[in-house]
């Protein structure tokens, strides 16, 4: 680590203004600096402001593997609260491989989701791929209150209220010919 950096993150540190320490952030971060994933989780751990705590999170880098910045997005995602989960999610899509999508499933298809979640995760679920269906599926009929249907399909016609088209009878059967 870089003597600047050491100073930065001392200046940080020791800094008992939330001005200073927020204006510490920004420099940090224009200056592609980060903070380890493991001071990031610690500081993180204190009772800090809601900016303070995003622009941490924000900062956090891992030099080592692009996996354990990921790893380190989406493990907290049902603890922190709404505004850093949705900001974690954010930084996801942007900053990681994706690799972990699939860490959104739990999410979506449990217990209904604060609307700010649930709407960065519709947004951001085409970065999933093939999992866009999955989550985008479990997450609306999770907020709908609409009942677990078998397929997609039935899902759209019972939540939307629209006229059904053609729909096959399970995800294996083909669709008929129009």
């Amino acid at each position: 680590m870089a003597a600047t950096t050491k100073s930065s993150f001392y200046d940080y540190l020791k800094s008992r203004e939330k001005q200073a320490r927020l204006s510490l952030l920004g420099d940090l971060r224009s200056r592609g600096v980060g903070f380890p994933l493991s001071l990031a989780d610690d500081i993180l751990c204190l009772d800090l402001s809601r900016d303070e705590r995003l622009a941490i999170m924000q900062c956090a880098t891992s030099e080592d593997s692009p996996l354990d910045l990921e790893h380190f997005l989406t493990a907290n995602l049902h603890v922190w609260d709404q505004e850093l989960a949705a900001a974690a999610i954010r930084e996801w899509a942007q900053r990681t491989p994706k690799f972990l999508w699939f860490r959104f499933l739990p999410l979506a298809s449990g217990e209904p989701l604060p609307q700010r979640l649930e709407y960065t995760i519709l947004d951001l679920c085409w970065h999933t791929g093939g999992g866009f269906y999955s989550i985008a599926f479990w997450t609306v009929t999770a907020s709908k209150n609409c009942p677990r249907p078998s397929t997609p399909y039935s899902f759209i016609a019972a939540c939307s209220g629209s006229v059904k088209a053609v729909e096959p009878q399970n995800l294996h059967s083909p669709l008929p010919p129009a």
